[in-house]
C-alpha cells in the first residue's frame, strides 16, 4: 500500500463521523475496530513486501557517504571542584536572562503518561503454510551480567566476505525456520523485559556474538541487521575502509558523541554509526562509508527509541542509603542497571529527565521525602530538599570518574559514590516535581547543569520571569547555596531551559 493511501485512510477515519448516519455503540465499534484491523494487514503486507524486496536493495547500487563527526554537548570543561557558597564573596542578588527552551522536543514533561517501549515487531507465520515451531530456549548467553535464554545457534551462515555476499545472506536468512524462530525469541525477552529499541540492539548484538563467535564479523553483521529489520527497526548495513562492516541505526533523538551520517533526500533521516559490540563511538574513527541505495519513499520501518519508560529486567538486590543534611531514605535497588546503562548513548538532558528505569524504587523514595518533609512551606522544603542532593554523593567529573561523558538517569545515583553538576540537577528536578509538586526547569549553562523552581513567595534572591512567573536559581551543584542564590560566575549568562516540569 503506497504511503500516500495511508495518509488517505488516516483522513477517511478522522472524518467518517460527519457522513455516517447513527448506529449503535457497538455495531460503531466493530466497524471501526475492522477497519483499524484492515489497516494493520494492509500495512503489515506492504512491510512483508519491503522485507521480501530486501535483498535487491542490497545487491543494488551502494553509494559512498561522509561521516560527520559525533556532537559535542558542550565544549566547556567542568570544574574539577565543586563550586562552595562563601557569603563574604557572594555578590549582590542579581536579575537572571529569562532563559529560552532548548530548540529540542525534549525539554517539557508530556502531557500525557510515557508509554512502554514499542515492543518488537513478531515475525508471522503462516500456519496454512507450515506450523509454527515451539521456541526451546537453552542456549545461555550473557547480557550485561544478566544471563539470558534464547535458542541454540543452529542458523547455517553462509560465508559472507565482500558487499554482494550480504543479498545472499538475507535470502539464505529469509527461508531459515532457526532464523524466524530466533527473531521471535529475541522479541520475546525484549518484550519481558521492558526493552527499548536500543536496548533490543544490545540485546540482539549479545545473542550474535555469543551464539556465533566464530563467525566473520561480516556475517555477524548481516545476521544482526537482519533480526533488527524484521523487528521493525530502521537499522541499514554498511562498509567502510578494508571491509569494515557497520551498522547505521535510525534514531528518535540526538546522541552526542557517536558519528553520523544523512540519508533520504530532501528530508533526510539521521543516522547514528555502531560496530556490533562496540559502545564506544569515539573510537570508531570513521571517514565515509558506503551502503545500498534505498529509494527515498520506502517505509524502512521505525526508529530506535531510546527513552527509558520502566525496566523489568531480573533482579539483582542492592541496598542504597542517601543522606543529606538531616534527610536520610535507603532501599533496595537493582544493581542489574549498573553494567546495563553503562555505555548507554549519550541524550539530551531533557530525555533523562523524561525517562524512568525503575519506577518502584522511584516511588520508594518520593514516599520517604514526603514523609520527611510534609507540612513546610515551598521554600523552606525547596532548600531542605536541595541541600539532601547537595550531599547524597560526593562530586566528580565524568571524565576523573568514569574516563568519558556520562550522564546519569536518576536511578544510577543509587549505584555510584560520585556524581556531578549534571546527575545532581537531574535528579534534585525530578524530585522538586514529584516530591513537592513544585514547577521548576532544568538548566544548562556552558560546562553547567543547574535548576530552578518557581515559588511565589515574592522573597530576594537570584531570579528570573518566566510566563509570568518568578524562577529563583536552586543549584544542586553550589554547596552551601540556598535557593535564589547562583553561582557568581553564571549569573551574567543566559541558561537554556533543557526541561520544564509543569504542576
Amino acid at each position: 500500500m503506497q504511503l500516500k493511501h495511508m495518509y488517505l485512510a488516516g483522513w477517511l477515519l478522522a472524518v467518517a463521523p460527519l457522513f455516517t448516519p447513527k448506529v449503535s455503540a457497538q455495531s460503531a465499534k466493530g466497524s471501526f475496530d475492522e477497519f483499524r484491523a484492515g489497516l494493520k494487514k494492509d500495512y503489515s503486507d506492504f512491510r512483508k513486501g519491503i522485507l521480501a524486496d530486501y535483498d535487491k536493495f542490497l545487491e543494488g547500487v551502494w553509494e559512498d557517504y561522509k561521516v560527520f563527526k559525533g556532537a559535542e554537548r558542550s565544549t566547556k570543561p567542568k570544574p574539577n571542584q565543586e563550586p562552595v557558597f562563601e557569603p563574604k564573596k557572594n555578590p549582590d542578588i542579581t536579575p537572571i536572562s529569562t532563559p529560552e527552551p532548548q530548540k529540542s522536543p525534549s525539554n517539557e514533561e508530556p502531557t500525557t503518561p510515557i508509554l512502554k517501549p514499542s515492543t518488537p515487531v513478531m515475525p508471522e507465520i503462516d500456519p496454512g503454510k507450515r506450523p509454527i515451531v515451539d521456541v526451546t530456549n537453552d542456549f545461555k548467553y550473557d547480557y550485561f551480567g544478566i544471563e539470558v535464554s534464547g535458542p541454540k545457534p543452529q542458523i547455517e551462515l553462509i560465508s559472507v566476505n565482500r558487499q554482494q555476499d550480504f543479498a545472499a545472506q538475507w535470502r539464505h536468512l529469509s527461508s531459515s525456520e532457526e532464523a524466524k524462530k530466533l527473531i521471535r525469541s529475541l522479541s520475546e525477552t525484549a518484550r519481558e523485559y521492558s526493552l527499548n529499541g536500543y536496548l533490543t540492539y544490545e540485546l540482539v548484538a549479545s545473542y550474535v556474538k555469543s551464539a556465533y563467535p566464530s563467525a566473520s564479523v561480516l556475517a555477524q553483521h548481516s545476521l544482526a541487521h537482519f533480526i533488527l529489520a524484521n523487528m521493525g527497526y530502521d537499522v541499514r548495513i554498511a562498509l567502510s575502509g578494508g571491509n569494515r562492516p557497520l551498522l547505521l541505526m535510525a534514531m528518535d533523538g540526538m546522541v552526542y558523541g557517536r558519528p553520523f551520517l544523512e540519508l533520504g533526500g530532501n528530508k533526510p533521516t539521521c543516522y547514528h554509526v555502531f560496530e556490533l559490540g562496540e559502545q564506544d563511538g569515539k573510537k570508531l574513527n570513521i571517514g565515509s562509508i558506503s551502503t545500498c541505495n534505498i529509494p527515498t519513499n520506502t517505509d524502512t520501518g521505525r526508529p530506535i527509541d531510546l527513552l527509558l519508560s520502566g525496566l523489568t529486567i531480573p533482579e539483582k538486590p542492592v541496598e542504597y542509603v542517601l543522606e543529606g543534611g538531616d534527610m536520610r531514605v535507603s532501599g533496595v535497588t537493582n544493581g542489574n542497571i549498573k553494567n546495563l546503562l553503562y555505555r548507554y548513548p549519550q541524550m539530551a538532558m531533557g530525555e533523562y529527565a523524561k525517562s524512568s528505569v525503575l519506577p518502584d524504587v522511584r516511588a520508594n523514595i518520593v514516599a520517604q521525602l514526603k514523609e520527611q518533609l510534609a507540612g513546610m512551606q515551598p521554600r523552606e522544603a525547596a532548600d531542605k530538599l536541595l541541600k539532601f542532593c547537595q550531599q547524597i554523593t560526593a562530586y566528580a567529573t565524568d571524565g576523573a570518574n568514569h574516563g568519558f561523558e556520562k550522564p546519569y538517569f536518576m536511578e544510577e545515583m543509587l549505584v555510584y559514590p560520585k556524581s556531578d553538576c549534571e546527575d545532581r540537577a537531574i535528579t534534585y528536578t525530578y524530585l522538586l516535581d514529584k516530591v513537592l509538586g513544585l514547577e521548576n526547569h532544568l538548566l544548562a549553562y556552558p560546562g553547567h547543569e543547574s535548576a530552578s523552581v518557581a515559588l511565589d513567595d515574592n522573597l530576594p534572591g537570584d531570579s528570573y520571569e518566566y510566563k509570568g512567573k518568578k524562577f529563583y536559581i536552586s543549584d544542586p551543584t553550589y554547596i552551601g547555596a540556598k535557593t535564589g542564590m547562583c553561582m557568581p560566575d553564571l549569573k551574567a549568562i543566559k541558561p537554556t531551559i533543557d526541561f520544564h516540569y509543569k504542576p
